[in-house]
């Protein structure tokens, strides 16, 4: 099972009514909730979270993250890093957002590659592309095509993610938007061609082109 799947069963519980009313401070708190749990439990599969977004396990193995004495706060900070927030104090700021439920379909749609889903909400809700993600880093959907500095979960690139992003950029998508991820701001192509995940599916070349062709420079 890839590390994403991992992930994704890991939250499961919380995933299964997302995004349903949820704010942002009720996904992080039951996310950094669960990490911390499981930590305890041993389970290996919170590594995944913890190596990528708390800045003292960075580059750590699973046994030495297993064997560090946590708590609550620095599962908290981790989640919080994860979604583009510097610390857990700014997320609690932003945590009365709600999720917009047509806009996370139309994430998902994105990151699963459910074109005709998307299609139709874009179709329905031409608002949705101009739409940022509550979430610290701020991503359109045009982001979530980079499967990069955006929730690990949904960090899934579909087969058919040039047809994705030629259906968002002919709606209308801002090629040139930014998103605040790593302390910095990028663009779509930026995170793109830094991202492992389009690598790993090959399919970075083909979208980088339709990016640069809407006239992206990265």
């Amino acid at each position: 099972m890839d590390v994403i799947s991992q992930v994704t069963d890991l939250h499961a519980a919380l995933l299964k009514n997302y995004p349903g009313h949820l704010t942002v401070i009720n996904v992080i708190t039951a996310q950094a909730q669960t990490l911390y749990d499981e930590h305890q439990k041993g389970n290996p599969v919170v590594c995944i979270q913890l190596s990528n977004w708390l800045p003292d396990f960075a580059g750590a193995d699973n046994e030495t993250i297993l064997a560090a004495e946590i708590d609550i706060e620095d599962t908290r900070l981790a989640v919080a890093r994860e979604h583009g927030f510097d610390s857990w104090q700014t997320a609690v700021e932003f945590g009365k957002k709600r999720l917009n439920p047509n806009f996370e379909d139309a994430i998902t749609a994105v990151t699963t590659g459910a074109i005709d889903d998307l299609r139709l909400l874009l179709t329905k809700l031409p608002y949705l592309l101009s739409l940022r993600s509550p979430y610290g880093h701020q991503s359109t959907l045009l982001h979530y095509v980079a499967a990069n500095g955006i929730e690990t979960w949904r960090q899934t690139v579909p087969s058919n993610a040039a047809d994705i992003t030629k259906l968002l950029l002919d709606s209308g998508a801002d090629v040139h938007a930014r998103a605040f991820v790593y302390g910095g701001e990028f663009d779509t192509l930026a995170l793109l061609v830094s991202s492992a995940h389009p690598a790993e599916a090959g399919v970075t070349d083909e979208v980088a082109a339709l990016l640069r062709e809407a006239g992206a420079t990265g």
